[in-house]
């Protein structure tokens, strides 16, 4: 073991990586998103290094799927959580973008490539989209209780998504 991280107060439930591989994510139960720096969270004077880059604690119940965008630190940061919210984060400034609201938990997140479509699969099975230019220039969406971009209904939580 090379290094030993502990800032949450909960099982982490998600870790992700930036695609240059010099920062990763995690999230956790405690509803708290942390960004690392991979170079200083492997130093050695351990209590000098491992502050996390950024620390985001906007959702209020557990975070279930953490999704990063192509850029490094020039990346969004997209997350989900059982407090039916999906949050993005500018990873560069670490700031709040937007929050988007849903009538359902949420497990899973996923963006196309040009990151202008988000989908989300929520706890009672079904798989939501919503487009990232379309929304009003808010702080926080609701969606609709009748979404407009329902893609799918399974019997069960969707738990992971996959776009290429």
């Amino acid at each position: 073991m090379m290094a030993s991280l502990a800032k949450h107060y909960q099982t982490v439930t998600c870790l992700k990586f930036t695609d240059d591989g010099s920062h990763f994510v995690s999230a956790g139960k405690d509803g708290a998103v942390l960004v690392w720096n991979l170079t200083k969270a492997l130093c050695r004077n351990v209590d000098k290094c491992t502050e996390p880059t950024f620390t985001f604690n906007d959702h209020g119940l557990p975070v279930t799927d953490v999704h990063i965008g192509v850029g490094g630190m020039r990346a969004y940061i997209f997350t989900v959580s059982l407090d039916r919210t999906c949050r993005i984060y500018d990873l560069s400034s670490g700031t709040l973008l937007l929050s988007v609201v849903f009538s359902e938990g949420l497990q899973s997140v996923i963006t196309n490539a040009m990151e202008t479509v988000v989908f989300v699969g929520t706890n009672n099975g079904n798989i939501f989209e919503f487009y990232v230019n379309d929304i009003p220039r808010v702080k926080e969406y609701h969606v609709e209780e009748q979404p407009k971009h329902l893609l799918a209904t399974k019997s069960s939580s969707i738990n992971c998504l996959a776009a290429h």
